[in-house]
């Protein structure tokens, strides 16, 4: 008689490796897919774990020869993590400054008078004023309330900018490149700046909106070209290059730049 109990299929070993590179030691682990046709992905996730995302058929040997190409790219991302991980806690106080759209946005809180929100609620909330944020906070609230207070309205504000400030280049775009998002979604991505599902609904992470405006670009267009190219062949390479010629540059700055935008 046939068994109703379903196979336990037991997940694959990780594959880890070390290799000499670059004067030094690179350990990293390689993660395969079915999914992956063509390109290898290498990722730096704090402080120092190197994911390399392949095609289940990839040798081991083409994957060191792509680790050591990237030997000293994997370093910087490695020194920028150690950077932002050293660097003194943020705590929205006046005087410190944001990035907003490439800009610096210097942080001015104040304690408000009355009542917050809906019903009296205590909310705090927070208004761009030319070149400043300023952060409205209820009184009666202690240092460390204050400073976790005034981060989820520098937060609640970024999604809020994020969203319109991304939906209206989406649109920009998409009626350049003649194409038809089904939607646009801003949400916390781990490890993505932006994505496009099998729908065509696009999701940003929210914390892009801290990038110049051509970095924005760049991703939007990388996001809707995926709308007639599902992969990462030449055809959507070429698609990407049309409307943005300086493409690598935009996404060097936001390899650069990124560890910065994610400490918020």
């Amino acid at each position: 008689m046939p068994s109703n109990r379903q196979a336990i299929v037991a997940a694959p070993a990780p594959e880890r490796y070390v290799i000499a590179a670059d004067g030094g030691a690179i350990e990293y682990e390689v993660v395969r897919s079915q999914k992956r046709r063509r390109t290898v992905e290498i990722r730096v996730d704090p402080p120092n774990r190197v994911m390399v995302h392949a095609p289940l058929r990839t040798s081991k040997g083409m994957l060191a020869a792509i680790v050591t190409r990237r030997a000293k790219w994997i370093a910087r991302q490695i020194a920028r993590h150690a950077a932002v991980a050293t660097r003194a806690p943020r705590h929205y106080v006046t005087g410190e400054r944001i990035r907003y759209l490439g800009n610096d946005l210097v942080l001015r809180s104040h304690i408000g008078a009355g009542h917050f929100g809906a019903g009296g609620s205590k909310k705090p909330s927070a208004q761009l004023r030319r070149d400043a944020l300023e952060i409205t906070l209820p009184p009666g609230l202690s240092a460390e309330a204050c400073s976790e207070a005034a981060s989820r309205a520098v937060e609640s504000w970024y999604r809020e900018r994020a969203l319109a400030e991304i939906s209206r280049r989406v649109k920009l775009w998409a009626e350049r490149m003649d194409v038809r998002p089904a939607g646009v979604r801003v949400r916390d991505q781990k490890t993505r700046w932006g994505s496009c599902g099998p729908t065509g609904l696009l999701h940003f992470n929210w914390r892009l909106i801290m990038a110049p405006p051509v970095v924005v670009d760049y991703v939007v267009v990388h996001e809707l070209a995926h709308i007639r190219h599902p992969h990462h062949r030449p055809a959507f390479w070429r698609c990407v290059e049309r409307y943005v010629p300086d493409w690598q540059e935009q996404r060097r700055v936001l390899h650069r730049e990124g560890p910065e935008y994610r400490e918020v």
